[in-house]
């Protein structure tokens, strides 16, 4: 899902950098032990892994950042962000010149009701859009093709 978005708002995802903002965090057993399933991290997870975080962003100096997830995003931003208030903003941070929240792929991919999803994947597409064009108007300034 996310490959194919990227690709309608015109971005490549091999011209990205994709990591995690959490790169290990709790998982529980499902029925009959044949699936893990993974949980969403806690605070304390979020805070150990914010090290390796900063450090990554200080070396691949992004323009923008896309946070996929309140997970990722309140990574950056602290507990008390909201994807619902807040997702699809530009925000400055101390981290890009540019800071956004959207939905994470897989939580539209496991959203029960199908109108809520189709509503929730209709916004994670045009925030991606507008993460694209913000990025071609930075590189455009920057006289950067």
């Amino acid at each position: 899902l996310l490959d194919e978005v990227l690709g309608r708002a015109g971005l490549k995802r091999s011209e990205l950098y994709v990591t995690n903002a959490v790169k290990h965090f709790g998982w529980t057993e499902g029925e009959g032990g044949k699936r893990r399933l993974h949980q969403s991290p806690g605070r304390t997870e979020v805070l150990a892994c914010r090290g390796w975080l900063e450090a990554e962003v200080a070396a691949v100096r992004p323009r923008l950042i896309v946070a996929l997830g309140a997970t990722a995003a309140q990574a950056f931003l602290g507990p008390g962000f909201r994807i619902n208030l807040s997702r699809g903003q530009v925000f400055d941070t101390p981290w890009a010149d540019g800071w956004m929240a959207t939905f994470h792929p897989s939580a539209l991919l496991r959203m029960p009701d199908p109108r809520k999803r189709a509503e929730a994947r209709i916004h994670f597409e045009a925030d991606l859009r507008s993460a694209a064009e913000w990025l071609r108007k930075a590189l455009s300034r920057d006289g950067v093709a």
